[in-house]
């Protein structure tokens, strides 16, 4: 059996010349974007088509429904996660287009479940067409899940997924995204994180592959509940002309909360690779613990990286620090290596490993661990052969 069970596509197969024609996409001049070409990107991919599908695995699948405009809940749960999208003020990229969902797919997970097997979320979207799923996962009090998904968009497709979690008190999730990238294929993603009193999102991501694709990540998280906690750990590694893009707005609205920010990328020949977040601690939110770290190699005089972490800080009682690096490989490693009879390229690669490899270490889920280093043993490979 499939390790997912197929669903009916999100969309329907619908023809559309005129899809963005009404479209006004951030530009270099919006705040956010002035490093992400998506505008121009768009136009060159000469999308006209809707198409797309959502997939969930059988083992799991009776958390799931496919809402539409016919069913009573559907109306409840796009105005509730559109008040909550309110709330953020980081141009998410789902209002553009604006939203015009036939359908949606919600998670319910009761409270105290405690969900054993991963679920699996598998998105896929056709060539030189265009899809925009909205999935919305409400963890009940006390429930703990992992959640991993995956994105298979074609030439010159552009996905631009919605995933809002709602996290009640007490509840855990760990949240994998497998952001290996199709080769001229534009993945823009929205993750909204509410917490609960005592609730936990952690995020393991990386990001990279194919030359000529295009990623943005979106990351928004409310913790406004006691004691919430935000964790993400993040690897990037770009080649050809790949471009990746992490970004995130926290807001830290409760007291004794904890967010942890931990991004390395490595670029190399023509790629770009933005890291740039803002963590927002309001006067409530005192014994505040948060840390942004951005850490970052280039490997070529053609290749990009910007970085930009923020505070905001209303609290007096904080522990709040933000960072951001950005480097070559060092010379004497590198001498140190050849020293021993590793020829140059076999250096560099030790090097660049070890230098992703170390926050890798520290994802949660061991089986993502590995499918991690296969991705990285795989792009070193293109990038130093």
């Amino acid at each position: 059996m499939s390790a997912y069970a197929p669903k009916e596509a999100y969309d329907a197969t619908q023809i559309d010349d005129n899809l963005f024609d009404d479209v006004t996409f951030p530009s270099a001049k919006t705040e956010g974007w002035q490093y992400t070409p998506l505008a121009s990107r768009i136009k060159k991919s000469n999308i006209t088509t809707r198409a797309g599908a959502v997939h969930y695995d059988d083992k799991n699948a009776h958390y799931f429904s496919q809402l539409s405009p016919e069913d009573t809940k559907f109306f409840e749960v796009i105005s509730h996660f559109n008040d909550k999208i309110n709330l953020f003020n980081n141009n998410n990229i789902e209002q553009i287009p604006k939203l015009n969902n036939k359908k949606l797919v919600v998670c319910d997970i009761p409270a105290n479940t405690q969900v054993h097997i991963p679920l699996l979320l598998a998105l896929s979207v056709g060539q030189q067409a265009y899809f925009q799923p909205l999935v919305v996962f409400n963890v009940g009090k006390g429930a703990t899940i992992v959640l991993n998904e995956t994105a298979e968009t074609a030439t010159n497709a552009w996905l631009n997924r919605s995933l809002h979690f709602n996290i009640d008190e007490d509840a855990q999730v760990l949240h994998t995204v497998n952001g290996a990238q199709s080769e001229s294929a534009t993945t823009t993603c929205a993750t909204s994180v509410i917490l609960g009193a005592n609730a936990s999102y952690k995020l393991n991501s990386f990001l990279g592959d194919a030359k000529g694709g295009l990623s943005r990540h979106n990351i928004s998280a409310i913790l406004q509940g006691e004691g919430a906690s935000f964790d993400v750990k993040a690897v990037c590694l770009g080649n050809g002309q790949t471009h990746s893009d992490l970004t995130s707005f926290i807001q830290h609205q409760a007291p004794d909360t904890h967010s942890e920010q931990i991004v390395r990328a490595i670029v190399s020949d023509k790629a770009r690779a933005v890291a740039q977040g803002k963590v927002l601690v309001n006067a409530d939110a005192q014994r505040t613990v948060s840390n942004q770290q951005y850490n970052s190699l280039i490997l070529s005089e053609l290749s990009d990286i910007f970085t930009k972490p923020e505070l905001e800080i209303y609290a007096d009682d904080v522990e709040c620090a933000h960072g951001a690096t950005t480097g070559q490989l060092d010379d004497n490693a590198l001498f140190y290596l050849r020293s021993r009879g590793i020829s140059r390229a076999q250096a560099q690669k030790m090097l660049t490993k070890a230098f992703l490899k170390d926050v890798i270490a520290d994802f949660e889920s061991e089986s993502f661990q590995e499918v991690a280093e296969e991705w990285l043993e795989a792009r070193l490979q293109e990038v130093f052969s």
